[in-house]
């Protein structure tokens, strides 16, 4: 081979070697700074990536904020299929009990409120579904089952009833006092209550019944003998009463009777009943006897 071809093969040579040393120093820079370039913030790539958003913090859909030191357990219901678009949702926030994984309702109302929140769980944090929980705790605040709220009346009816009482108190105090009932109340409570003759005239039951009405003074009796004629002279008067009415009876009587026995068995008393149609055919029940009022004196 002559010289001449042999020199222009060492040149050519001499000159591609620092052209593929460039280019495999190119080849590894490249590599380089694509392995050596910082990963993306993941939140601006799994916004770009329009992907739905995972349930992995404490609020909800809504924006409510699951309080672990007032909610302890529950956690926001992650979204779902459920339709929370009826009324009840507007006042209550979806929560899952963390034990049973149960979707639950709770209501907004008694959370906010500083007494009703005291209440147990149970009473104001309801099974989600199926709603009717939710409605009939919601009607305890004044919802219909339309999920209306019925007008607050409370300050109408106080004021009605004061009114009411005024009009009342005006109107006893322009009436004539009516004595006669008066005595007969008093005589069906001593009979009634079974207390003995002296404490119905005791003084201490006279100042409690005479403070701040002067009218019941000539009533009230300050004597256990005032009230024993008093009981007696109507225990009278009763006895004519039943006897007329038994004698126009249009039917036959039909007797009823009880015996028993009263302050430790010293005390005997017998009930004796009629029953009976009056004169207008009217069914009639009258008391026959003689000492069964209960009174004794002591």
């Amino acid at each position: 081979m002559p010289r001449r071809v042999i020199a222009q093969i060492v040149k050519f040579s001499e000159q591609s070697r620092p052209a593929t040393q460039l280019s495999a120093m190119a080849s590894d820079k490249h590599l380089t700074s694509t392995l050596s370039t910082e990963p993306s913030d993941p939140s601006e790539t799994h916004a770009q990536s329009g992907l739905p958003v995972a349930q992995n913090s404490r609020r909800t859909t809504t924006g409510f904020i699951v309080d672990e030191s007032r909610l302890p357990g529950y956690y926001p219901t992650p979204p779902g299929k459920k339709d929370n678009s009826l009324w009840v949702w507007v006042h209550g926030e979806a929560i899952t009990d963390h034990k049973t994984s149960t979707r639950r309702w709770m209501c907004k109302i008694c959370y906010d409120d500083p007494v009703l929140s005291r209440k147990p769980f149970e009473k104001w944090i309801r099974e989600a579904h199926p709603v009717n929980y939710a409605k009939r705790h919601m009607a305890s605040h004044g919802y219909d089952e339309a999920g209306n709220k019925a007008a607050d009346n409370r300050g109408k009816r106080k004021h009605a009833d004061i009114r009411r009482q005024f009009e009342e108190q005006e109107h006893t105090h322009n009436q004539v006092f009516d004595t006669a009932g008066w005595r007969d109340r008093f005589i069906f409570w001593v009979a009634a209550s079974g207390i003995s003759l002296r404490a119905a005239s005791s003084p201490a039951l006279f100042d409690l019944l005479t403070f701040g009405n002067p009218k019941l003074k000539p009533l009230v009796p300050q004597a256990h003998v005032t009230v024993h004629h008093i009981v007696t002279n109507r225990h009278r008067a009763a006895k004519d009463a039943v006897i007329q009415s038994l004698a126009h009876a249009k039917s036959g009587i039909t007797i009823s009777f009880d015996h028993w026995k009263a302050n430790s068995d010293i005390l005997d008393l017998l009930g004796v009943v009629a029953h009976y149609l009056d004169r207008e055919y009217k069914s009639k029940t009258g008391s026959c006897s003689e000492g069964c009022t209960g009174l004794a004196h002591r």
